[in-house]
């Protein structure tokens, strides 16, 4: 086995042990809003759940659970943060309490002592830990090596390829790419469950996410509140949902659905780009990304000599930019913008064209 497979299964089973351990330690309860009251202790804003029978009732708050607490509250972003960061937490608490309590019920997920998530009291719970051994179990039918597998605040992802090759140039085969999948979850609720298909592109491992994309909105029966969930209960409403997502990564591997993203890629790869800077403009305007990264982009781009001066060469240019950045969920963002890049019919025709 090779350093990077030494890697992989190194990280894979730091993060069965750490998603183990979040398993047997989360808890999450269902509780009336107007039972909930914020509090500020030494600076710090807690969630009382007032009316809770537990060893622990006050808690403190993760960035995504603040991020929640102001959208429910209808509190601007930029407001919320600005008394949470500047020495303002009795205005914040203030602010919170005027407007937090309503007549719906929530769901109120928590780890390691702090309040993670604020959802509705139907948000159906997927489990990552639940998730990994059920994807890695249908990833082995395929024989499929991880190629990534982390966890963020918001997100588990799980990254996976076949030994099957595709070539951009099937006469040259200079530039292979391996197909696979990507997964991804939330147990906070900063997004559906995703089976999306997943290009790892050989040459200098940038990664492409495509818009294939197959959701499972964490949506279930509405709960009572006071009600704390057992691993038996989960279990029974689990049995028919993991049926499905079976179901889901097989038809995601499916050979026709990559045939098709070939065709896209070796389009973009044909499509020429005679104006490097007019075209790295216009695609960082038209995908909001940040002015400082346009010379990251142009360096990556000149430097690629395999995908050439070319579509696929912008979108490979981001790709290569997203494996420099520390936040893996902006990193994922960035691999699902290449494939945006490369497939977009305004770009490939101005290439096309000459006009770029």
């Amino acid at each position: 086995m090779d350093t990077n497979e030494n890697t992989s299964e190194s990280k894979l089973m730091k993060l069965a042990t750490e998603l183990e351990r979040q398993k047997e330690t989360k808890k999450d309860y269902i509780v009336d809003s107007r039972s909930l009251q914020a509090t500020n202790k030494d600076g710090v804003i807690h969630l009382d759940l007032i009316d809770l029978q537990a060893e622990q009732s006050s808690f403190p708050l993760t960035g995504y659970a603040h991020k929640q607490l102001a959208e429910k509250c209808k509190i601007p972003a930029r407001y919320y943060d600005r008394m949470r960061t500047e020495g303002k937490a009795d205005l914040l608490q203030d602010n919170i309490n005027a407007w937090i309590q309503d007549k719906d019920q929530r769901m109120i997920r928590t780890l390691d002592g702090k309040a993670r998530a604020i959802l509705s009291d139907r948000y159906k719970i997927m489990d990552n830990y639940d998730v990994l051994f059920m994807a890695l179990e249908q990833l082995r039918e395929f024989g499929a090596d991880v190629q990534a597998a982390e966890l963020t605040e918001t997100n588990l992802y799980l990254k996976a390829t076949v030994e099957m090759e595709e070539f951009v140039d099937p006469q040259t085969r200079d530039d292979p790419l391996k197909r696979g999948i990507i997964i991804r979850n939330s147990e906070v609720g900063a997004g559906a469950f995703k089976v999306e298909p997943f290009l790892l592109r050989l040459i200098c491992s940038n990664g492409l996410i495509g818009e294939h994309t197959i959701n499972r909105v964490h949506l279930g029966r509405k709960r009572e509140a006071g009600e704390i969930f057992t691993q038996d209960t989960r279990d029974l409403e689990d049995k028919a949902l993991w049926s499905g997502i079976r179901d889901t990564i097989r038809a995601t591997f499916d050979p026709e659905l990559f045939q098709d993203w070939m065709t896209q890629i070796r389009r973009a790869k044909d499509a020429p780009i005679h104006k490097p800077i007019e075209a790295m403009d216009w695609t960082v305007k038209r995908y909001d990304l940040n002015q400082d990264m346009k010379d990251r982009l142009l360096g990556h781009f000149t430097r690629d000599r395999i995908a050439g001066p070319t579509v696929w060469g912008i979108a490979n240019s981001i790709t290569a930019a997203a494996q420099e950045t520390e936040s893996y969920d902006r990193q994922i963002q960035l691999e699902e913008i290449g494939n945006k890049v490369l497939t977009d019919k305004a770009l490939l025709l101005m290439a096309e064209s000459g006009e770029l």
